[in-house]
């Protein structure tokens, strides 16, 4: 893969990929997951117009960066660098939601069991029915 000429184009680009991570970075800071969600699509789109940039152009001369792509670029590092620790602490708060609900869920009825593909019961212990739907 070869990096593309600092073209407008190209800072524009960057900028509004930044934009979209940092969006959705204030989303996940406020546990705001069904708001982080409306970003996955534009982020991916912005991913995408930037990476048929990277394959389609050839690699810069030495020196040919525009003034401010370098802080662009930290802006974008940095979104990036937040946006992964955000997403980890989503998915952290998420599994222990599910570990709670699971949790207070409790034992079944000591005589409900569930018969195993051929109708056998073998492990013979109380389950109680659990059905999550979880979305991002």
């Amino acid at each position: 893969m070869t990096a593309p000429p600092e073209t407008a184009e190209w800072i524009a680009a960057t900028a509004e990929l930044a934009r979209v991570i940092e969006a959705e970075n204030d989303a996940l800071a406020r546990v705001d997951f069904s708001e982080s969600c409306r970003f996955a699509e534009t982020k991916r789109m912005a991913i995408m117009r930037l990476e048929s940039m990277i394959d389609s152009r050839p690699v810069p001369a030495f020196g040919q960066d525009r003034p401010g792509s370098a802080a662009l670029r930290q802006r974008l590092d940095a979104a990036i660098g937040r946006n992964r620790a955000l997403l980890l602490q989503a998915i952290d708060t998420q599994q222990r939601v599910i570990a709670t609900i699971v949790q207070a869920l409790g034992p079944g009825e000591a005589d409900t069991h569930y018969p195993s593909a051929c109708g056998a019961h073998p492990m013979q212990r109380a389950a109680a029915p659990v059905a999550l739907a979880v979305r991002a």
